[in-house]
């Protein structure tokens, strides 16, 4: 019975993996596309990050991939799709958020923890706004935007009803954008400096109620 060609099949796969159709169906593929050989590790490891959950972080933590420094672009993708509030998740991420973590990974998990900004994910990102690269700062800008003013993942506005966390100010500062922030960084963050220094212990407590 002739082999069938896994990674054939990863631009039909893809897609599918964008729209949440059929995730365990999809999810195994992607494994089966992992285990098929080097061509395939980059393809299969890449449709499990695409899928948004912890899986495709752990998929980067193995040593196939930290021995492979052309495999690490990889990591970029992790900004792009993650979207899981999985505990588990935001650990690994919280890892990668490290000083003397390699820049991508640094800069991945910092996206990927400002678009989901579950409290948990607000406690690991809220240190980068002292960070000395940009890149991070401007994320944690917008990871802390979108949680004061209870934006739902993936949404452009706030959700409905009374939020403590948003005020006038919240909103009036609010920012996801790298270009806007460059143009009046020092404005930005005076502001979310401060918010993050008054708001620090509510949203532990928040977080420790949740359980992340």
């Amino acid at each position: 019975m002739p082999l069938i060609n896994y990674s054939s099949t990863l631009p039909y796969l893809l897609p599918l993996a964008w729209s949440g159709v059929e995730p365990d169906v999809t999810a195994a593929a992607f494994r089966a596309i992992r285990r098929s050989g080097p061509k395939g590790l980059i393809s299969g490891t890449t449709g499990l990050v695409a899928l948004g959950g912890v899986e495709g972080l752990e998929s980067l933590e193995g040593p196939e991939i930290q021995g492979r420094p052309e495999l690490q672009h990889i990591v970029l993708e992790v900004e792009r799709f993650y979207r899981s509030p999985s505990a588990k998740g935001t650990e690994i991420l919280s890892r990668w958020l490290q000083s003397g973590q390699p820049v991508n990974k640094r800069h991945a998990a910092a996206g990927a923890l400002a678009r989901i900004h579950t409290p948990g994910a607000i406690l690991a990102l809220g240190i980068a706004l002292n960070d000395s690269d940009f890149d991070m700062r401007w994320r944690a800008i917008g990871g802390l935007s979108m949680f004061a003013n209870n934006v739902p993942v993936g949404g452009a506005g706030p959700a409905p009803g009374a939020w403590p966390f948003r005020t006038g100010d919240s909103a009036r500062f609010s920012v996801f954008d790298k270009y806007l922030v460059q143009k009046d960084e020092q404005r930005y963050l005076a502001f979310w400096r401060r918010w993050w220094d008054e708001n620090h212990s509510a949203i532990s407590n928040l977080a420790a109620q949740q359980g992340r």
